[in-house]
C-alpha cells in the first residue's frame, strides 16, 4: 500500500513538473528574442542614433506575440504582420495582457507592420507612417 501511494505522488509530481510549450512556432523562430532599438530612420537619409539613451527593448515571443520587458503586449500592436515577406497572423498560444498605460493612448494600429531579418542579430520595423526603427538583438 505504501509503494502505491509513493507511486501515485510520484505521478502526480511529475504531472505538475510538465513543460510549458515554448518553442518558438517555425514562421517567427528567427525572430524570437529580445531586441534592442538603436536607430530611428524618418527618411531614407535621416537617422537619428539611440545608441546611449535609455531605450526599452521589444520582445518577441515563442507565439510571435509582441511584448515589452514587463510581458505585457505594447499598445497599438498589430494583430498581423509581415515577416520577410510573409503575412504572419498574431494568434497567442499563451495569457498576454495589454499594457495598463494603453487606455490613455488613442490607437491607430499599423496594420501594414513589415518586419525584415537584415541578419541573425539585426532586424528592421517599417512602420505604416513611413518611418522605421532599426534593431540588435540581445545576447
Amino acid at each position: 500500500m505504501k509503494t502505491i501511494s509513493i507511486a501515485i505522488l510520484a505521478l502526480l509530481a511529475m504531472a505538475a513538473c510538465k513543460k510549458d510549450k515554448t518553442d518558438p512556432i517555425p514562421e517567427v523562430a528567427s525572430i524570437v528574442s529580445k531586441w534592442r532599438p538603436v536607430a530611428y530612420i524618418r527618411a531614407e537619409n535621416d537617422t537619428v542614433s539611440l545608441a546611449g539613451q535609455d531605450v526599452s527593448p521589444l520582445i518577441f515571443r515563442f507565439d510571435g506575440v509582441m511584448v515589452n520587458e514587463k510581458g505585457y503586449k505594447p499598445c497599438c500592436s498589430p494583430d498581423s504582420y509581415m515577416l520577410n515577406g510573409k503575412r504572419f497572423e498574431v494568434k497567442p498560444q499563451a495569457p498576454v495582457e495589454e499594457d495598463p498605460s494603453c487606455i490613455f493612448v488613442d490607437c491607430v494600429k499599423c496594420e501594414d507592420l513589415k518586419i525584415t531579418l537584415l541578419s541573425d542579430d539585426e532586424l528592421l520595423i517599417d512602420y505604416c507612417l513611413g518611418t522605421s526603427t532599426k534593431y540588435v538583438r540581445e545576447k
